[in-house]
């Protein structure tokens, strides 16, 4: 059968009280499966394996018509939520856990997990590091769809952004931004985290964290 179809019994067709109709369809028969019916990639979850709390996990080219769930288990702790991004719990304590993503969409879902890590102390280290560098700049709106403006002070001539994903790898430059218009266009990137570095007249300012809707 496929989807849509129906089910006629003929005239004559008896069914006593409690009882179930049944019926099975062999997954491996294509003859059986509807041509309409498209299989729905599982979910690839963006975000760091150590976190703190309020970091934000999102997927990565979820379908429009999707809707996505998330839940997180460890510790004697589970949460869930129903949401386009997942933000690390306020309460949450130190230690491992697993992070569950599932997506649905037409009838089908799909799911994925990610093990985090929550109050690493290295990553709590190095993050202190880059807070304590000088990074005198915002950028905004954070989340963003297109257009980002950074929020700058005391800088003269041109600034250069410099956009990597989560593995370290530059996806994007942005040279000779003027600072007296620091924009920066992210339309043509992918959903997900990002790092932006900036630079000015050759000198390295700081680094954000970005999220492109």
């Amino acid at each position: 059968m496929e989807a849509g179809e129906s089910i006629k019994f003929k005239s004559g067709f008896k069914l006593c009280d409690g009882a179930t109709f049944k019926m099975s369809v062999d997954p491996d028969d294509p003859t059986l499966k509807s041509s309409e019916v498209q299989e729905l990639a599982s979910p690839i979850i963006l975000g760091n394996k150590y976190v703190e709390t309020n970091d934000m996990f999102t997927v990565q080219a979820q379908p429009d018509d999707s809707n996505i769930s998330w839940q997180i288990i460890g510790n004697n702790f589970e949460y869930q939520s129903r949401s386009d991004e997942f933000s690390i719990p306020d309460n949450l304590e130190d230690g491992q856990y697993t992070l569950f993503a599932s997506i649905s969409a037409n009838g089908r879902i799909a799911a994925s997990s990610k093990i985090i890590v929550v109050g690493n102390s290295k990553i709590t280290q190095l993050r202190n590091e880059l807070s304590n560098q000088k990074s005198s700049f915002i950028l905004y709106p954070n989340p963003a769809k297109g257009i980002v403006t950074a929020g700058i002070k005391g800088f003269e001539g041109n600034l250069r952004f410099v956009v990597k994903n989560l593995l370290g790898k530059v996806v994007a430059v942005y040279d000779n931004v003027p600072v007296s218009n620091p924009e920066i266009d992210l339309s043509g990137l992918q959903k997900g985290f990002y790092f932006v570095d900036l630079v000015n007249n050759g000198n390295f300012v700081g680094i954000k964290k970005l999220i492109k809707r």
